[in-house]
């Protein structure tokens, strides 16, 4: 499972995630795992590990101002199926 945290630290713009890889994190998370890795890590790899988890909270928060701006041009009909990367920011 180190592995899925590892690959999620070198996204790329041109690759997206996969829901396989956010279904295995998710697990490594709440089965109590990335807790017992980061007591075994040093304390460079304890700040790796922070850091993901600090990038995944910036990508959740990213998602929402994008999703609701959407949502929120749909309920207003403004929506017309195209939009702008500048437009999202």
């Amino acid at each position: 499972m180190v592995n899925v945290s590892i690959d999620l630290l070198n996204i790329n713009l041109s690759i997206m995630l996969r829901l396989k890889d956010i279904e295995e994190f998710k697990e490594y998370l709440s089965s109590g795992r990335w807790a017992e890795d980061f007591d075994f890590r040093t304390q460079d790899g304890q700040d790796e590990m922070l850091d993901l988890v600090e990038a995944l909270f910036d990508l959740c928060d990213t998602a929402d101002k994008v999703l609701t701006k959407k949502l929120y041009q749909r309920m207003s009909g403004t929506d017309l199926g195209q939009s702008k990367s500048s437009e999202l920011k």
